[in-house]
């Protein structure tokens, strides 16, 4: 499972093995290994893929098919909440309002 997903998020993203391998400072090989899963990679390599790609290591492990957290996972998991419509609603408006803010300051 992790071998065929990376190797699709790698073509989708125009990348040879040479160039991955690069990215994430290995060699080309060993990115032919992972693709044929003849070897596994670290959980520092794992979290690389994943940052690079923008996915979640569950989705390049195998364990879920929802490449991304959505954006109330992400938020229940860090405040141990369940977050509802209403909730995530008011929170998009407060980062709006801070984003919009610091492109103030930068003017």
């Amino acid at each position: 499972m992790f071998g065929n997903r990376l190797k699709v998020l790698r073509k989708e993203k125009n990348l040879t093995q040479s160039e991955l391998a690069k990215i994430i400072n290995v060699s080309p090989s060993t990115v032919g290994m992972y693709e044929r899963e003849n070897r596994q990679p670290t959980p520092e390599t794992l979290n690389q893929l994943a940052d690079f790609f923008e996915v979640t290591t569950d989705y390049l492990l195998g364990r879920t098919n929802q490449k991304y957290f959505k954006e109330e996972d992400t938020i229940a998991f860090h405040t141990k909440k369940k977050i509802t419509d209403k909730d995530l609603k008011h929170l998009r408006s407060i980062v709006d309002a801070y984003i919009d803010g610091l492109e103030d300051k930068d003017k």
